[in-house]
């Protein structure tokens, strides 16, 4: 229904010459919760295909503003409280220009597609921004299972993560479909090829809504002092397979601001700019009278070409630190100081679709002892064996899910009376900041 600038749906002129391509305005018909309570949120959606424009907290005042490209929004507010169930109001679509704004209110007692009540004025069509990017993912978010005396906080946790999301994957080529709502959308699409007279041409679409190639979807158990705990599952929509996730929990103070560093983190997982690459090898060695041990670790940061918004390799290299270093011998005569550590850690990070990363490393590191032995004979140096930790160790090649994880590694080495054991790990997280 049409109502005045600044209400319900109305198309106002921008505030300046150069005010951004946008839409705002409030979210009226009824109160809004406090943030300590709850939260208000704002998503802009291209019916056509329906990607996720944009998104935002809305003020307590029902205030919102979303940046958009031109073309047909429409927009779905959400609020979610700690006692009750999320409401979702939708408006009707309009058309953006761009360089203008938009006034676009949210009623919350129009909660979903209705007939316009008159006919509405044609207006120009503008071309509309919702180009797909370059192969990025095309994330879902299914409403979370929730349980516990506020289990509706499932519901609410998804919706905010939505809104979270949003302004971060454009970052990696990505996209965010609306998933839970796609009912309202076909119901305005429905609306519009039914009744064309009464709608505005240049807002009717087309159907061609992208398909999802990740869904995010998940579990939140509460309390009664409103804690919340979550067990999110990033899927692969095409195999099913788990690729990633976060798990964690908050007092019922976080309860409301949680989502922010979860999108944060899923992301990491989706949208890598770099891997943290971890290594650690620890080595026990005798040979004749001699015998050590020594725990070497490595901390590598694996970045992708300069310039690529989603790379898909990742190099490092970093110098190996040898933490513990203890050389002994049999012979009560003889002393042995370690000498001359050195070494380093290489490692490439592959991206295999959406579900793998293949790690391939190499490493060179070896630790030398001088010996000195005091005989009836008089004083006699030498040098003992070198501790070897990568030698023979592997795997030098593994596959690990997207979300990083750990793979041990092993190796051992004999020779006459030598014999060499190296056990270790190596972790990797991706990151998504520099």
């Amino acid at each position: 229904m049409l109502l005045a600038c600044g209400l319900a749906v109305g198309l106002c002129a921008p505030a300046g010459a150069s005010a951004a391509t946008s839409v705002a305005g409030r979210v009226v018909g009824g109160s809004l919760p406090a943030a300590a309570r709850g939260a208000t949120v704002a998503v802009a959606v291209d019916p056509a295909t329906s990607r996720v424009l944009a998104a935002v907290r809305v003020k307590l005042d029902g205030r919102y503003r979303l940046l958009v490209p031109a073309g047909v929004v429409m927009v779905l507010a959400t609020v979610v409280r700690r006692a009750g169930r999320p409401v979702t109001a939708v408006t009707e679509p309009v058309r953006v220009a761009k360089g203008r704004r938009v006034s676009l209110g949210v009623s919350l007692k129009h909660r979903k597609p209705t007939l316009p009540k008159r006919r509405r004025k044609a207006r120009r069509a503008t071309a509309t921004a919702t180009a797909e990017g370059s192969g990025g993912p095309v994330i879902a978010v299914k409403g979370f299972d929730g349980s516990g005396p506020f289990a509706q906080m499932g519901r609410g946790l998804s919706s905010m993560l939505q809104t979270d999301l949003a302004g971060r994957v454009d970052g990696c080529d990505g996209k965010e479909v609306e998933w839970e709502h796609r009912d309202l959308l076909q119901q305005e699409i429905d609306l519009q090829h039914q009744h064309p007279e009464l709608f505005d041409p240049s807002t009717i679409v087309s159907q061609h809504w992208l398909a999802p190639t990740v869904f995010v979807q998940g579990k939140v158990g509460t309390d009664a002092g409103g804690g919340m705990t979550w067990d999110i599952a990033l899927v692969d929509a095409q195999t099913g397979a788990t690729i990633g996730g976060d798990h964690g929990s908050t007092p019922a103070g976080g309860a409301f601001t949680a989502s922010e560093s979860i999108a944060d983190r899923l992301l990491d997982q989706l949208c890598p700019k770099q891997y943290q690459v971890k290594l650690q090898v620890s080595t026990t060695y005798a040979s004749g009278p001699f015998s050590g041990n020594s725990l070497v670790t490595a901390d590598v940061t694996a970045t992708g070409p300069s310039g690529q918004s989603r790379p898909t390799t990742f190099t490092g290299k970093a110098g190996v630190t040898w933490n513990t270093l203890s050389y002994a011998s049999s012979e009560p005569a003889c002393t042995l100081t370690p000498v001359g550590q050195s070494g380093s850690f290489e490692v490439t990070v592959q991206r295999l679709g959406e579900d793998q990363v293949n790690v391939t490393w190499t490493g060179n590191a070896v630790s030398d002892a001088h010996v000195h032995c005091e005989t009836p004979d008089g004083a006699a140096d030498s040098t003992a064996p070198i501790i070897s930790p990568f030698r023979n160790t592997e795997p030098t090649t593994f596959t690990l899910p997207a979300g990083g994880g750990t793979q041990s590694i092993s190796g051992s080495y004999s020779l006459n009376a030598r014999h060499d054991e190296n056990t270790g790990t190596i972790t990797v997280t991706p990151k998504t900041a520099s």
